[in-house]
């Protein structure tokens, strides 16, 4: 699970008795509706949670905006080789801290490299498995150099630092691709409130300087906005070679998917500035 609730089991032992001593309006809960808050003890994907996909799949694609796109560069073709940068790329936010996180299965979460490497070849996967080995490493340590928690105690959530991008991995992903897509990511919610300061509402230093090469580097390139709120968009939209400005947001569980689907044309943006 994503957030680290310490008094879940307590409340799933709660759940799990046939019998559940809680009062409510008009008397203890009934009988028949026992059995709605009993812990489910399979570990087998359930029909609901099937159906919930779908619905989160939709709610996903109907959230997304497309706020730039010059040059035609979106939508991308299916099958295609493209190059897939940022730290939202690997660890997708999928909702904000506390109460607006997305608590599900690890296994059900689509990241924008899940998603993507469904329709199109990665050029940069060496890139992204080194920034994962290094975000895991940093989650199990707890030393919050390349994953950090936010967010109230007990309520936390994981977040992905932005990391410089060594010259040797832009060289190898742009050999077979002239097209890159670069993820911005920010996160915000109980206990960790937006600031207006660089690496928030305003790029980073390092995120600049990792954007200044990849659109040095590629003639188009695409920005992935994974977040929650406002964020200035002043060096976004003057950057060289930036053709297309996508406003994923923080869309859930299937959010790498819908995102797959829109940009290789199978959906069409339900949101368009442009």
């Amino acid at each position: 699970m994503r957030r680290n609730y310490q008094w879940r089991k307590s409340i799933a032992g709660l759940m799990a008795s046939a019998m559940v001593a809680t009062t409510v309006v008009g008397g203890a809960i009934p009988v028949y509706a026992q059995d709605a808050f009993k812990r489910n003890s399979s570990t087998e994907v359930t029909d609901l949670e099937k159906a919930n996909y779908e619905v989160a799949q939709k709610a996903a694609e109907e959230g997304m905006v497309l706020l730039k796109n010059e040059n035609n560069t979106l939508p991308i073709a299916k099958s295609s080789k493209v190059a897939l940068f940022g730290a939202g790329a690997y660890y997708s936010v999928t909702g904000g801290t506390g109460s607006g996180d997305v608590n599900q299965r690890d296994d059900e979460t689509i990241s924008v490299y899940d998603g993507l490497s469904d329709v199109y070849t990665i050029t940069s996967k060496d890139w992204v498995e080194h920034y994962g080995e290094l975000f895991e490493a940093s989650k199990e340590s707890g030393d919050g150099k390349v994953c950090t928690t936010s967010g109230s105690v007990g309520l936390y959530s994981y977040f992905p630092n932005e990391i410089a991008i060594d010259d040797e991995y832009i060289t190898s992903a742009k050999a077979d691709t002239d097209t890159a897509i670069f993820v911005v990511t920010r996160n915000s919610g109980e206990g960790a409130d937006r600031t207006t300061s660089a690496g928030d509402y305003y790029l980073s230093a390092l995120e600049k300087e990792n954007l200044e090469k990849v659109t040095a580097a590629f003639d188009h390139v695409v920005v992935v906005l994974n977040v929650g709120g406002v964020m200035d968009m002043e060096y976004l939209e003057s950057a060289e070679n930036v053709d297309s400005i996508f406003l994923m947001s923080q869309a859930g569980m299937r959010q790498g998917k819908a995102l797959a689907d829109i940009f290789d044309g199978a959906v069409s943006p339900s949101g368009k500035l442009t």
